[in-house]
């Protein structure tokens, strides 16, 4: 009889597919597309490793659940038409401004020294203008999740998301049902190991196009 791996297993052989995907694609320097993806990889590896190692915390299967289903989406999602990579590529001046625009406003506010963090904020605006891209919001992704045909899973993990990171009221009074019940925390993970089998087949079609 054959013996079925179990979640761990199954998103070790996903980690392990990546890291076997970024050494073929160490060398693809000037590849903007393969670039991106290896980071996208290097975050999923990252996800993996933190959801095998912490498989009984609840809130963090939930976070980690909703990070893989979105690393697979905007992996997807930039793979399918190069205005989307650069639409990537440009989200990364808006985030970094977001950012520094919210260590500003509390480092002014408790009377800490702002210059060096806004010489780095005029940098981040220079460099946007002598490269190739945009300033771009991020993707949504109940609308990706959409278009790949992956929306009601990705809305009824981020619903349980928003539970289970904030202080709700069910977070705190029934933490203790929720984390025994282990249907709960193995329902995500199943969902986790799922999307990491769809990362798995993207690193195939990735590797049709670009090593062919």
């Amino acid at each position: 009889m054959k013996i079925q791996p179990t979640i761990e297993q199954n998103l070790e052989i996903t980690r392990s597919k990546i890291s076997e995907f970024l050494d073929q694609a160490g060398s693809q320097e000037n590849n903007t597309f393969l670039i991106a993806f290896c980071s996208l990889m290097r975050d999923a590896c990252r996800e993996i490793e933190k959801l095998n190692s912490m498989p009984l915390d609840l809130t963090y299967v939930g976070i980690g659940t909703r990070n893989i289903i979105e690393l697979y989406l905007i992996s997807r999602h930039i793979f399918t038409d190069k205005k989307w990579l650069d639409n990537w590529l440009g989200q990364m001046h808006k985030d970094t401004v977001d950012i520094q625009d919210g260590f500003l406003t509390l480092m002014n506010k408790h009377g800490k020294n702002t210059s060096e963090l806004e010489a780095i904020h005029k940098f981040c605006d220079e460099s946007l203008e002598q490269s190739d891209y945009e300033s771009k919001g991020q993707f949504i992704m109940k609308e990706l999740a959409k278009t790949y045909g992956h929306d009601e899973d990705y809305v009824s993990v981020h619903k349980l998301c928003s539970k289970l990171v904030h202080p709700t009221s069910m977070k705190i009074n029934a933490y203790e049902v929720l984390t025994a019940n282990a249907n709960y925390i193995d329902t995500l993970r199943y969902v986790a190991s799922y999307f990491a089998i769809q990362i798995e087949d993207l690193i195939d079609e990735i590797r049709d196009r670009e090593f062919a």
